[in-house]
């Protein structure tokens, strides 16, 4: 399997409105989903879990179908239906409700990989900084805006490529400098180390306990993987764990040595550490300077 093997067979999209204090559940589906909140920042929550924070401008991707509720911050939270196709049933005379764009894509001949996360993320600075994704939203957003039809080809294959730069930017920050992940799509073992790895990243893994998830044994799983990525299954891990860790950084009710623990690390001290190491601030500076950069 290929990144460049995944298309869209369709795509549904346009604008909603949701509103304050309100929470809307999207069901399990066979389609990804996609959303960029255009007047104000949103919460998504995937299967139950905590809610992680999407600024204004930025965007949140699940490319699995996997269940989740969306929301605007606001008391009380009342159940307000779903989101789904046609958008146009959204639609509100509430003065207070916000603007999200919204899209559905059914993904045909090669489904996502399975080592892609359930939730895909991209802050307005990240947007910025990548000049792949910044023009690929932009497109999207301004045919949305036009009123062309989601399904003409243009923006399907936009769609397409959306759905690609995404991808590559998760396997991008899992790995580190000079290496790539592309060669462990090739094996199937390879990529359940490698799911495993990002969606339970506070258990306590080890190489034999990797190895044994797989079914190989410890020598065998760490030359493959190295062969494979270019890295040891440690310094894929610990990338895992950082990149989740900057995620919880955006929930202010997290503690640091919370956010620790959920990252897999048993002391504040070997977090911090390692969060220096791979970012190159330490995880009190990283949310200080997220938190002021911001939308208001």
């Amino acid at each position: 399997m290929s990144l460049l093997d995944i298309r869209m067979s369709r795509i549904d999209a346009g604008y909603v409105h949701i509103e304050k204090g309100h929470h809307y559940d999207v069901p399990v589906q066979q389609f990804s989903s996609l959303y960029i909140p255009q007047t104000c920042h949103i919460e998504v929550s995937v299967e139950g879990g905590a809610f992680e924070r999407v600024e204004r401008g930025g965007l949140v991707g699940l490319p699995k179908g996997t269940a989740h509720r969306l929301r605007l911050p606001g008391e009380p939270q009342q159940a307000r239906g779903t989101i789904a196709p046609p958008f146009a049933a959204l639609r509100t005379r509430n003065r207070m409700a916000e603007r999200v764009f919204a899209a559905r894509h059914a993904v045909s001949i090669n489904p996502i990989p399975d080592l892609v996360p359930t939730l895909i993320s991209a802050t307005c600075a990240e947007i910025a900084a990548d000049p792949r994704l910044k023009s690929t939203v932009s497109v999207i957003c301004e045919l949305a805006d036009t009123g062309t039809n989601t399904h003409d080809a243009v923006f399907v294959r936009m769609s397409e490529a959306l759905a690609l730069v995404l991808i590559e930017r998760v396997m991008e920050r899992s790995a580190p400098e000079g290496a790539s992940v592309d060669g462990a799509f090739h094996d199937m073992r390879l990529r359940n180390a490698i799911r495993a790895m990002h969606e339970r990243p506070a258990e306590d893994w080890s190489l034999n306990s990797l190895a044994k998830e797989v079914g190989l044994s410890r020598s065998a799983f760490a030359e493959t993987f190295r062969n494979s990525t270019g890295q040891t299954p440690y310094q894929y891990l610990t990338r895992v764990r950082i990149d989740a860790a900057t995620h919880l950084l955006g929930t202010p009710n997290l503690s640091i040595s919370e956010i620790a623990w959920q990252s897999g690390y048993q002391s504040d001290a070997a977090f911090i550490k390692a969060f220096r190491r791979i970012v190159g601030v330490s995880p009190g500076a990283y949310r200080r300077a997220q938190t002021q950069g911001a939308p208001a």
